[in-house]
C-alpha cells in the first residue's frame, strides 16, 4: 500500500462574499429543479454579467427572473397541451458563501 501526501487548507483571506441564488421546483419536490438556463431571458443577463454590466452574481437569476420563468413555463406548450398551466411552483433561496483557502502539501 502506497501513502500519499496528505494536504491541509488553510483560510488565504478572511473574506467571505455571500451571494443568493434562487430555484423555481414543483410545491413540494425538492429534488426536482426548472433550470435557470430555461429561461429564456438567461443567457442575455449571464452574458450582461460577464460583460460588467450587472454587479452581483444574482443579478443574472434573482427573485424576479424565477417569478418570471414560472411565467414562462405556465405558457408553454409540449404535444399541443400546456402541462405546467396549472401547476403549483415554489421558489427557493438557496444562500453561497465563497472562501479562498489556500492548499499546501504536507
Amino acid at each position: 500500500m502506497k501513502v500519499v501526501k496528505s494536504e491541509t487548507a488553510q483560510l488565504e483571506t478572511g473574506e467571505k462574499v455571500y451571494y443568493s441564488n434562487w430555484e423555481v421546483r414543483p410545491a413540494g419536490v425538492s429534488n426536482k429543479i426548472y433550470p435557470p438556463t430555461g429561461y429564456s431571458k438567461f443567457k442575455a443577463r449571464l452574458d450582461a454579467f460577464n460583460k460588467g454590466e450587472l454587479k452581483q452574481p444574482e443579478q443574472i437569476y434573482g427573485l424576479a427572473q424565477a417569478l418570471d420563468h414560472i411565467q414562462e413555463l405556465r405558457r408553454s406548450v409540449k404535444a399541443g397541451k400546456n402541462p405546467l398551466a396549472k401547476a403549483d411552483f415554489e421558489v427557493v433561496e438557496v444562500t453561497i458563501i465563497k472562501t479562498s483557502y489556500k492548499t499546501t502539501r504536507l
